[in-house]
């Protein structure tokens, strides 16, 4: 359904989807001091609230269609769309129904203050349930093991599937990341290493053989995660992703134990752009860690990107309008390139725009 976005901070809004990779996306629409929260898949309404525009608005369950759960689940996808859409960073919210009330608090999506109960933007978007794939599971194990001469905590089992999804309103579309395969992925992966603007930088160019084994070999390899990237459906992107401690970079990096690093290419010229680049890269993969390994994101303290502006003016150009900072030279194996180099403590606390704000959901993951 269509967005409307204008510069009012009360623009009125249809369709906002929200928990796209459960499968059951519920949709957030805003109207006349209305807003209201539907199932999508079944065209049903959880629940209703009112809300007073403004720059901290308010929002108050009028109404609720649903059990506890669900209906903390339409506050959620209700606050999302409001920190959205609006722009803004702080939510008041008034619910009186004291199940509903404490399961939001117990989520950490809404605190008390002094003047009443409270929804940060910072703190929303580190609830990773909105956009993963999977619900949230108990902490895997620590144990450590080795890989070489590389000590590393033990790794979950690699996800399987959808592991991403998230509508973005200004192209009206939902990105989602699937966790690459031979039998599906082969093909395009193929014929991306083979354009040349993408081989002039990646230098993976070869027949089909080649590249069935170079997936295969990262499929295989516990320490790395291929990717696919999709809008509504359509395949236009490749990312590997990596944990940091057990890459090849760590003896030039100080990694912590649950760092990530990241590899990206965009195959489909028609999603090549800003628009598109501020669509993906603040939810780029090294800070979604899907399925079982969700809970090691909040030991997280960095993510590595590719090599910096002086390799890749036209992308270093746009990753500086994300508030990426570029390191110091670091060694890399043959390959003196400095890395992009994203910390917990250089997302700033707002909410989630079209661009540079946008780099905010990134947090969204950090404590999944």
């Amino acid at each position: 359904m269509p967005i409307e976005q204008s510069g009012s901070a009360a623009a009125a809004f249809q369709g906002f989807r929200s928990f796209e990779a459960r499968g059951d996306a519920l949709e957030s629409s805003w109207e006349a001091g209305r807003l209201e929260v539907r199932d999508a898949r079944r065209n049903e309404p959880l629940a209703a609230f009112a809300v007073a525009p403004g720059p901290r608005p308010v929002l108050r369950l009028a109404e609720s269609f649903a059990d506890t759960d669900a209906s903390a689940d339409a506050a959620i996808a209700a606050l999302e769309a409001i920190t959205t859409q609006w722009g803004v960073t702080e939510v008041h919210v008034d619910i009186e129904h004291q199940p509903t009330r404490a399961l939001l608090h117990r989520r950490g999506v809404v605190r008390p203050h002094i003047d009443g109960d409270r929804c940060e933007a910072a703190m929303l978007w580190q609830y990773a349930p909105l956009w993963l794939g999977s619900r949230a599971e108990a902490p895997y194990p620590l144990r450590y093991a080795m890989t070489g001469e590389k000590r590393h905590p033990l790794r979950p089992p690699k996800p399987a599937g959808t592991v991403y999804a998230r509508y973005i309103p200004w192209l009206r579309r939902t990105l989602t990341l699937h966790a690459a395969t031979v039998e599906h992925d082969l093909a395009s992966l193929h014929r991306w290493m083979n354009d040349p603007d993408v081989a002039h930088f990646w230098q993976e160019e070869g027949d089909e053989e080649k590249h069935r084994r170079y997936l295969q070999g990262l499929i295989d390899d516990p320490h790395m995660l291929p990717l696919i990237a999709s809008i509504d459906g359509t395949p236009f992107g490749y990312f590997e992703v990596y944990w940091a401690k057990e890459n090849r970079i760590a003896p030039f990096y100080d990694a912590n134990d649950y760092d990530r690093g990241w590899h990206v290419l965009i195959g489909e010229p028609a999603f090549r752009g800003k628009a598109f680049l501020t669509a993906w890269f603040p939810r780029h993969p090294a800070f979604p860690v899907p399925g079982r390994s969700a809970h090691a994101a909040h030991r997280r303290r960095a993510a590595l990107g590719p090599p910096s502006p002086d390799r890749q003016p036209r992308s270093g150009r746009l990753l500086e309008g994300q508030a990426v900072r570029f390191p110091a030279q670091a060694g890399h194996a043959g390959d003196a390139a400095a890395r992009t180099l994203l910390r917990r403590a250089s997302v700033p606390a707002r909410g989630p725009g079209r661009t540079g704000n946008g780099v905010l959901s990134v947090l969204s993951v950090l404590n999944g």
